[in-house]
């Protein structure tokens, strides 16, 4: 190094000792210094502690989670408060009364296939008494690619759940609880009880009519108002969850239109993300959301708008599964006049992705803000092209399929119409494209007279082609 290094370092090393000695801090200053960095610590340990304690706290709810032997100790804590002792003995007696009405008395076994049955036409449903919940769903009149009987899911593809909280905030799942089937007298309807008596129970209600992929379902909690929490007598937490089958040969077009799709409260139907993971968070109400594959769909249709919804959706590398869906939402719960029972209505659809069929429930909704719009589940194609397709093809598919037309000749039809209606718009080009196949022989005989690609030649070859 010379000179001049030397003195610069020597400079520098001085400027930062005199700094490092005219900014250390005094005696009061490193005080206050400790001071602040004990107050962080106790903050931080009270933190911790606080944390520490509500993970305790989690713990212990999620321990005091009632399973099938101690559901009786949740629906004792939901008795009406204010009951005198002999009233609640009285409805102790009438539950050991009853074992009809009674969960521990039930003979369903939550490891049997003991399922109960709706079906139509069109669809066939096994509801399971583990749960209460739709054990499978079954397209009568649709097959998959190998014959074989299209299911939309059938046992641990599909979780449904509602989480009520008692007054002690011990949380049921009725997807751990074992209910209580009552099919009525025509078969069309089957209640799934989960009761503690006569007088306190809750019902999962599911209904069927003929000929319609439609079904209702109904929520009702009767007789606990008096020892459930607030929040589970104003909201229904439900959870729902469907893994989508791989129902066709080519995988590939099946993912791509696969997805889950939502409507907002009286507005626009939302599709979320087909090609990668997605979570939504909406605070806005909801109408409906739709766990959608390629050509079927599951919907649940609510009857006062859902709140707080959480969708998500997961694309799968499983042979036999494409996307798995996620649905945690609450909904409105609406109380009897004397404020004894409480419920929320429902509607499934399990079904087809065909826009007449899921057009047709709009059909007898005069206000367009109140509409479904099912249809929106559909794939119409881009922008201007999905008008076409709504307003055109759709329409004359439609009718000459009412004529009981082959599906060849109709799309033969439809492909030779929609050439003539598009002729005028490549007229030019077809013009064109004549004009050059008459010209070709002249520009190859000149091609062959004037060959190369020197500038000279191509400028001659330029001239005689004009």
């Amino acid at each position: 190094m010379d000179k001049n290094t030397i003195i610069g370092l020597l400079l520098i090393a001085a400027v930062v000792i005199v700094f490092s000695i005219y900014n250390r801090p005094d005696q009061e200053q490193l005080a206050q210094q400790r001071r602040i960095q004990d107050s962080i610590a106790r903050v931080d340990a009270q933190r911790t502690a606080l944390e520490a304690e509500q993970n305790r706290s989690l713990d212990t709810l999620e321990e005091n989670t009632p399973r099938q032997d101690n559901v009786r100790s949740f629906f004792s804590a939901a008795t009406p408060q204010g009951a005198s002792a002999d009233t609640l003995a009285a409805v102790n007696v009438a539950a050991e009364e009853s074992p009809s009405d009674s969960l521990a008395e039930t003979s369903f076994d939550a490891a049997s296939k003991d399922f109960v049955t709706l079906e139509n036409d069109k669809i066939r449903l096994q509801i399971n008494p583990k749960g209460g919940a739709i054990e499978s769903v079954q397209m009568k009149e649709h097959k998959k690619y190998d014959k074989t009987d299209l299911l939309l899911f059938e046992g641990d593809e599909a979780r449904f759940n509602l989480e009520l909280y008692n007054r002690q905030s011990v949380r049921l799942s009725t997807e751990d609880q074992v209910f209580t089937p009552l099919v009525a007298a025509d078969g069309k309807s089957v209640t799934m009880r989960l009761a503690y008596s006569s007088k306190q129970y809750l019902d999962f209600v599911y209904s069927l009519s003929d000929d319609d992929y439609m079904m209702n379902f109904d929520i009702r909690l009767v007789g606990m108002s008096g020892g459930l929490h607030s929040e589970s007598l104003s909201n229904f937490k439900l959870n729902w969850e469907q893994k989508m089958r791989q129902q066709e040969r080519g995988r590939t077009f099946e993912e791509r239109f696969a997805r889950i799709h939502y409507k907002y409260y009286k507005q626009d139907v939302v599709r979320m993300s087909e090609s990668k993971k997605e979570e939504k968070e909406i605070s806005e109400p909801l109408k409906w959301f739709a766990f959608k594959d390629q050509f079927f769909s599951s919907v649940i249709i609510a009857d006062q708008p859902f709140s707080n919804a959480i969708l998500s959706s997961q694309v799968l590398s499983d042979p036999d599964y494409i996307k798995d869906y996620k649905a945690e939402v609450l909904v409105p719960v609406t109380a009897s006049a004397d404020g004894d029972e409480f419920t929320a209505g429902f509607h499934y659809y399990f079904g087809p992705v065909h826009y007449n069929t899921l057009k047709g429930y709009d059909k007898d909704i005069k206000d367009k803000a109140d509409k479904l719009e099912l249809e929106e589940l559909v794939y119409l194609g881009y922008r201007w092209l999905s008008w076409v397709n709504k307003w055109f093809v759709i329409p004359v598919f439609n009718f000459f399929l009412s004529l009981n037309w082959s599906m060849g000749l109709i799309i033969l039809i439809l492909t030779l119409m929609v050439k003539l209606i598009t002729s005028p718009l490549t007229y030019k080009s077809y013009m064109s494209s004549a004009k050059m196949r008459v010209l070709r022989p002249q520009i190859q005989e000149l091609e062959k007279k004037y060959p190369g690609k020197d500038q000279d030649v191509m400028m001659k070859r330029q001239q005689a082609t004009m």
